[in-house]
């Protein structure tokens, strides 16, 4: 799949990503990039790709910098904010600024719904980290740890219980508010009895293991990249 960038073309989304990484990591690197510098006029053009750049354009209404730093959590990544009108740092993840922006509202609900699926399991997930010994289960590396679903997968779990609510007559949400701290879509107080229905249903069914990055990939590609 072509990707149109900064009028550039490239081949495919995996190309497009090894340029972005290499600008940032390489060519523009840590540091505080405001308006009307060339760094934040391609972190600007990166940032219009992500899939909730109009929520946010129209929360925060203008992007007066972007800053790269270290990721606290993973030392070898860069953590990206804007800078919002307010002075809030919000935090934002370039990866999902690879992913082609050409998307129905169909579709950005869609994502919308999972990520909050996601979001709502975490006190699950974080719990698991803490608390798990911290290597790889299957190679036993200690870097670019992951906290993966090993036997039946977030995306199979999150499937088969939305096929149960719509078998069941359950109202599916279809707004969100986002989170301030993590610029993350979550469920609205006045779907708390989804959110809980949810987080039930899968905890009943989930067990998780530690991969390291490389393993992950490596199981995604052998599950017809199913991620954990």
């Amino acid at each position: 799949m072509l990707v149109e960038f900064d009028n550039k073309t490239f081949i495919t989304k995996k190309v497009f990503e090894v340029y972005v990484r290499n600008e940032l990591y390489n060519v523009i690197g840590f540091g505080y990039y405001k308006t009307g510098t060339d760094n934040y006029s391609f972190l600007y053009k990166l940032f219009q790709r992500h899939p909730f750049f109009e929520f946010l354009v129209k929360k925060y209404v203008s992007i007066k910098g972007f800053l790269l730093e270290e990721n606290l959590v993973n030392r070898n990544a860069i953590h990206m904010s804007f800078v919002a009108e307010s002075n809030e740092y919000i935090p934002i993840s370039w990866n999902k600024c690879i992913t082609p922006i050409i998307k129905s509202v169909a579709d950005k609900n869609k994502e919308r719904l999972i990520e909050s699926m996601r979001e709502a399991i975490s006190p699950d997930t974080l719990s698991f980290r803490r608390n798990a010994i911290q290597s790889c289960k299957f190679c036993g590396s200690t870097s670019n740890l992951h906290t993966d679903h090993s036997d039946v997968s977030f995306k199979k779990i999150s499937t088969d219980f939305l096929l149960v609510c719509v078998s069941s007559g359950v109202s599916i949400p279809q707004i969100f508010e986002c989170d301030l701290g993590t610029c993350m879509p979550h469920f609205r107080l006045e779907d708390a009895e989804f959110s809980r229905s949810w987080y039930e249903y899968h905890r009943s069914i989930a067990v998780y293991q530690i991969l390291c990055q490389a393993c992950n990939s490596k199981k995604g590609c052998k599950s017809t990249f199913m991620k954990g």
